[in-house]
């Protein structure tokens, strides 16, 4: 599952592949998700292989709390990709990194409202289709 965030001159590109475990129930161990990331820019791209997790795309959505006007945050548990959608402002800034940390890049683009309320959409549907399974702190049921 392919999710876009269009810019102008620029996008972020999310590729979900897989679930890393696919036969894992365990919150910890079933939510990894094998990831390309890429980043166009007008001068820069940056294209990585990482493993997100389901619970990171819903803590996005959750993150915009004033809905139309507020931002929303993406950051993961290893740090390898974080961004701000200014819902208001109509831009994004962030930055993705390698695993070992030996390479990054920060990357800022304008937006409009309507590719944010595309992205949002596209979001729910990579919930609808990898959800987050197990609850944290709780064995799972075997």
């Amino acid at each position: 599952m392919m999710i876009t965030l269009k810019g102008l001159n620029s996008q972020l590109v999310v590729e979900v592949v897989k679930r890393k475990n696919e036969n894992s129930k365990d919150f910890w161990d079933a939510n990894w998700l094998a990831s390309k990331v890429e980043i166009f820019t007008s001068n820069f791209n940056a294209k990585l292989f990482i493993y997100l997790r389901s619970d990171d795309f819903e803590r996005f959505l959750d993150s915009s709390e004033n809905g139309e006007n507020s931002n929303y945050i993406f950051n993961t548990v290893e740090e390898t990709l974080f961004f701000k959608i200014s819902n208001e402002e109509t831009y994004v800034t962030g930055t993705i990194k390698d695993i070992e940390e030996l390479n990054s890049l920060d990357f800022t683009f304008d937006t409009t409202k309507q590719d944010i309320e595309k992205f949002i959409d596209e979001v729910e549907l990579l919930i609808a289709q990898f959800p987050v399974r197990g609850k944290e702190n709780v064995p799972p049921n075997d």
